[in-house]
């Protein structure tokens, strides 16, 4: 499993630092958000059981759940023969929008995904912004500006990146202009910051083990938070390292302690720099995708910091569930 992450964060400030030092922290979350999540994680656990019940059950899913708009998807999706996901997008603006997410019928449980998706954006919203504040004054002071001007790092921080797009196979260029509603606010409003449900089959995969579960790769955005579950599964590369190390050591630990028929998740986090926040703090051009110099530390510096490589591991114990959050600005 190679070598055990740090020790869990003690504080924001401490989250932020380690995320300048290494590219991400392990943060534990408030009994408030905990629950949130859990509940989120729940609900997304029995929408999956359903819509892959069966093939038919999925095609009847995909149907009726899944929105394409301006190239992205939102709500149900196989991107993979490895893994199902679900995306959300639970701003104010996103919500009030004709042709927002396409969230479950309430007589499918929809609505309890729908309420527990909202609450669990808000909170975990909430704790990547404070994150990015504690990100931004420890810029400001290294590179001597004052920590009321941080000017320098909001610019870099909102311009925009490329990734990867999550598209379903099936889905065709003319189902996705066709779907395109005028009143859905641009892609790149402060407002699209998307929560992913992914469900990886593990040893029921029907491409039976060879599709990747996920390969190395950053996110784009600021800062994203993955929550660790009780399955191994996510791998990240610390910055300066030639080895990937795994945070779910440390919440499958402690899923050990908790009781049965809990929650994949507990309260733990991966806090996570994405490449817009790279570019914030003096990577220009570059959105670390060069896994062979970020283990190096090429073009390095103390103040200089690489967005998280990081990916699924090939092998799961059993089928893995994780909700993920992207703070876009």
């Amino acid at each position: 499993d190679g070598p055990l992450v740090d020790d869990i964060c003690a504080d924001l400030l401490s989250a932020a630092e380690s995320i300048l030092l290494r590219s991400y922290a392990v943060v534990r979350l408030d009994r408030t958000a905990a629950t949130s999540l859990a509940r989120a994680w729940s609900a997304a656990r029995l929408f999956f059981s359903r819509a892959t019940s069966s093939e038919e059950e999925f095609c009847r899913h995909l149907r009726r759940h899944r929105r394409v708009v301006g190239g992205n998807l939102l709500g149900f999706n196989r991107p993979s023969d490895a893994k199902v996901l679900f995306r959300a997008v639970c701003s104010d603006v996103w919500r009030e929008a004709e042709g927002g997410t396409p969230w479950p019928d309430d007589g499918e449980d929809g609505g309890e995904l729908r309420n527990a998706s909202i609450e669990a954006a808000e909170r975990l919203h909430d704790l990547l912004t404070r994150i990015l504040d504690e990100i931004r004054s420890v810029v400001a002071k290294r590179r001597g500006v004052g920590t009321g001007d941080t000017s320098c790092v909001e610019k870099g921080i909102c311009s925009p990146s490329k990734k990867r797009r999550r598209l379903c196979p099936e889905v065709s260029a003319t189902s996705i202009k066709a779907s395109m509603p005028n009143a859905l606010p641009s892609m790149r409003h402060a407002g699209y910051c998307p929560l992913d449900y992914f469900l990886y089959h593990g040893g029921t995969s029907t491409a039976g083990g060879s599709a990747p579960n996920c390969s190395e790769h950053v996110d784009r955005g600021s800062l994203i938070c993955v929550s660790l579950t009780d399955v191994l599964g996510l791998e990240v590369l610390p910055r300066g390292s030639a080895n990937f190390v795994c945070p779910e050591v440390l919440s499958c630990g402690e899923a050990l302690r908790r009781d049965r028929g809990s929650a994949g998740c507990g309260d733990l986090v991966c806090v996570m720099a994405g490449d817009g926040l790279a570019e914030a703090c003096g990577i220009r051009g570059r959105r670390g995708f060069d896994i062979e110099a970020s283990a190096s530390g090429q073009g390095g510096g103390e103040e200089m910091l690489r967005a998280c490589v990081h990916r699924v591991r090939e092998e799961l114990e059993r089928a893995r569930l994780s909700v993920t959050y992207e703070l876009r600005c």
